[in-house]
């Protein structure tokens, strides 16, 4: 099992490493981002990658218009995936909209995780689909 997880962190790494060196598909595009976090009162850092998938297209005959394939009709799917560092702690997570599954990458436990648009940055709500009282709440800030 702990060979799968290395495997996948080193796979997310190359993914990271792939898109900053400009090799990425044509028909996604991924932005990687930078927050610092507070996990109750410790101080993280979060590498979250954005990948934006178009779902939909109009396919042309390329016979008929030189040059045409598909022209894209502006709905897309959003990715999340990367990984978070604590003093205590290595998580990586991958996901799709706002929701990502996050592995506890010492004791290999898995939890759901929300991702809230907030004004700089993301609320994580651990856990979201739970009791509200059994619920992690953690801000993280947007950094670049």
């Amino acid at each position: 099992m702990k060979k799968i997880f290395t495997a996948f962190a080193r796979l997310a790494g190359a993914a990271a490493l792939a898109v900053c060196a400009g090799t990425g598909s044509a028909s996604a595009q991924v932005k990687q981002h930078l927050l610092l976090c507070d996990l109750n009162g410790m101080q993280a850092q979060m590498l979250l990658n954005l990948e934006y998938v178009a779902t939909s297209g109009v396919v042309g005959d390329p016979g008929s218009i030189p040059g045409i394939g598909v022209i894209g009709t502006g709905q897309y799917r959003v990715y999340t995936s990367g990984e978070v560092r604590s003093p205590s702690g290595y998580y990586v997570f991958t996901g799709e909209g706002q929701y990502a599954e996050f592995t506890d990458m010492v004791s290999y436990d898995r939890f759901k995780v929300q991702f809230v648009d907030q004004r700089g940055g993301l609320l994580l709500i651990i856990n979201p689909f739970v009791e509200r009282s059994r619920q992690g709440h953690h801000f993280c800030q947007y950094v670049r």
